[in-house]
C-alpha cells in the first residue's frame, strides 16, 4: 500500500476491518447508545493505527488556520467540524472526509451527505464516507463518494 495514496478498495477494505474491530472490542459503546462522538473517537482511533503518515482528527474545524465552513441547505454559510477526517495537517492534502450517525433519519442522513458534497468541493476531499450505526440490530451501512457520487457499500 503506498502510504500517500490509498485506492478505493484499499479505503473500504480500512473501514471493513475498523468497524469490524469496533464492534468486537467496543460493542458495549454501541449496544449501551452511547453518544455518537464517544463511537467516533474510538473508530478514529482504529483508523490512526491504519494510516500512517496522515492525521486522523475528530471535529477538527481548520483548514490550515482558517475556520472550516460551508453552506449547504440553505444559503447560509456555517462553521463546520467533520466527525472524523484523514488527512495532512497545515498543508491542503484531504484524504477522507467521515460523517457518522446512530440510526439516522433520512433528513439527517441527506443533511450529512450535503455535508460531505460541501467538504469534497470546498476542502478538496479525495473521498467522503457517511456511516449510519443502527444501535438495535448493531448493523452500519455505509454510504460512499467514489468519483463524486454516493452510493450505499
Amino acid at each position: 500500500m503506498n502510504p500517500n495514496n490509498y485506492s478505493e478498495k484499499e479505503i473500504k477494505e480500512i473501514i471493513k476491518e475498523v468497524l469490524n474491530e469496533l464492534y468486537k472490542k467496543d460493542k458495549i459503546l454501541i449496544k449501551n447508545e452511547t453518544h455518537e462522538i464517544t463511537i467516533s473517537h474510538k473508530i478514529a482511533c482504529y483508523l490512526t493505527n491504519k494510516f500512517e503518515n496522515w492525521d486522523v482528527d475528530c471535529e477538527y474545524n481548520r483548514d490550515l488556520e482558517n475556520p472550516k465552513e460551508c453552506s449547504y441547505n440553505s444559503n447560509e454559510t456555517k462553521y463546520i467540524r467533520p466527525d472524523i477526517i484523514i488527512h495532512q495537517r497545515n498543508i491542503k492534502n484531504n484524504l477522507l472526509v467521515i460523517e457518522i450517525k446512530k440510526n439516522a433519519k433520512y433528513a439527517d442522513k441527506q443533511q450529512d451527505i450535503q455535508k460531505l458534497k460541501c467538504m469534497i468541493k470546498e476542502y478538496n476531499y479525495k473521498y467522503a464516507l457517511f456511516i449510519n450505526i443502527q444501535t438495535e440490530t448493531q448493523k452500519t451501512s455505509c454510504i460512499w463518494n467514489f468519483d463524486k457520487e454516493f452510493n450505499e457499500f
